[in-house]
């Protein structure tokens, strides 16, 4: 039998100047929303050291299951398509399994 390895997910996202906190009441929202979910772990958000740059948010999964769930979701469909007023551009995405997390990951494509 496979053994399951919780998996991590790095998003950075530019936000668009002015947005600051209609991102963040976004990121809490999807969070609550995230909670309700079968695996989900918790996340962490780190701002902006200087303006321009991007927003740090690390979402963590039980399994690769359970995120492949929450990134086909309706909730996260309805959540993202309220962000394009919001960001300058799309996230880049970094996912990390439990074994990858100590040697930098896998990087998947936004």
């Amino acid at each position: 039998m496979e053994e399951k390895h919780p998996v991590t997910t790095v998003v950075r996202r530019r936000v668009k100047s002015g947005q600051e906190a209609a991102y963040e009441e976004w990121l809490r929202s999807l969070q609550a929303e995230a909670g309700a979910l079968p695996g989900y772990l918790g996340a962490e958000v780190m701002r902006p050291s200087k303006t321009g740059e991007p927003y740090v948010s690390i979402f963590r999964f039980s399994s690769p299951e359970t995120l492949e769930a929450f990134e086909t979701s309706e909730m996260r469909r309805q959540r993202m398509a309220l962000l394009p007023p919001i960001v300058n551009a799309e996230a880049e995405l970094e996912r990390l399994s439990g074994l990858e997390g100590g040697a930098g990951g896998a990087r998947q494509p936004p």
